[in-house]
């Protein structure tokens, strides 16, 4: 596929390997002000149904929207998130047990002239088990 194309097109893909850590955890309850104790308490964690610190899933959603953002580093056009739908938190990343996941972003439909554009994601632990996925929805702004 051309590496510099006009626009994004169906089949267009980028994955990005992201490392999870303690301090990134931290700094993100800190900034978006969620300090809930499963994010970082690792007493109360452990002891919880989740078994240890998760990561925040909104941080986990900041990913996806770099690995399309490096995405649209390959396109002329300009497009802006316009939303995520059936985004589903399937399995927690757990703070110290977890040391990255994996990010699938494909492009899947392009329609209205190149204007709207959906994409599926999937975000895979380090241990192979599916974590998060659902679909990114952009438009191209003229």
């Amino acid at each position: 596929m051309n590496p510099h194309s006009e626009y994004l097109m169906a089949g267009m893909q980028e994955r990005a390997r992201v490392p999870i850590s303690v301090e990134l955890v931290e700094l993100f309850a800190h900034a978006s002000g969620d300090r809930a104790a499963h994010h970082l308490d690792e007493e109360f964690a452990t002891r919880s149904a989740l078994g240890g610190r998760v990561v925040h899933g909104v941080l986990l959603l900041g990913f996806v929207s770099a690995v399309s953002s490096a995405l649209l580093l390959r396109v002329h056009g300009h497009y802006v998130s316009t939303g995520y739908d059936g985004v589903r938190f399937r399995a927690p990343v757990i703070v110290g047990r977890h040391e990255y996941v994996d990010i699938c972003y494909q492009v899947l439909e392009v329609s209205g002239n190149g204007a709207l554009v959906q994409s599926d994601f999937t975000m895979v632990r380090d241990d192979g088990v599916t974590c998060c996925n659902g679909r990114h929805l952009m438009k191209r702004l003229p």
